[in-house]
C-alpha cells in the first residue's frame, strides 16, 4: 500500500468521524482494528513508513475532543466490539516516536 493513499484514506476518515461518527460505528471499529491498529503494531509485513502513518493517523484521532470518550462507550463498553481505545492506548503509550508524545497527555486517563 502506497504510504500517499494511506495518509488520504486516515484523512478521509477522520472527516468521516467529524462527520458521521453516530453512523459508522462498525465502520470505526473495523478501520482500527483491522487497518490502523495492524499497520501501526507492524503486522504483516508493514513498512516503518506505513507504521509511521498509522501512529500519526492515531495521534490525529485521540486529539479530537470526543474521540476517547466515544471509542470507550461505543466500542469498548459493547462486549460485542472489539477494546479499540484500550489498544491505541496501549500502543501509544509504548511509542517511542516523536509526534505521537503529544497524544500521551491525551491519554493521561487511560493508563490510570
Amino acid at each position: 500500500m502506497s504510504p500517499l493513499i494511506l495518509s488520504m484514506v486516515c484523512s478521509i476518515v477522520l472527516n468521516l468521524y467529524h462527520h458521521l461518527r453516530t453512523e459508522l460505528k462498525l465502520q470505526l471499529e473495523a478501520f482500527f482494528s483491522y487497518v490502523i491498529l495492524r499497520l501501526a503494531q507492524g503486522k504483516y509485513g508493514a513498512s516503518y513508513q506505513q507504521q509511521e502513518i498509522a501512529m500519526k493517523a492515531l495521534a490525529d484521532f485521540c486529539r479530537q475532543k470526543t474521540f476517547m470518550v466515544e471509542m470507550y462507550a461505543n466500542l469498548d463498553c459493547d462486549i460485542t466490539c472489539c477494546n479499540v481505545l484500550e489498544e491505541v492506548a496501549n500502543l501509544l503509550s509504548k511509542s517511542e516516536l516523536p509526534f505521537v508524545c503529544n497524544a500521551h497527555s491525551c491519554l493521561g486517563w487511560c493508563n490510570g
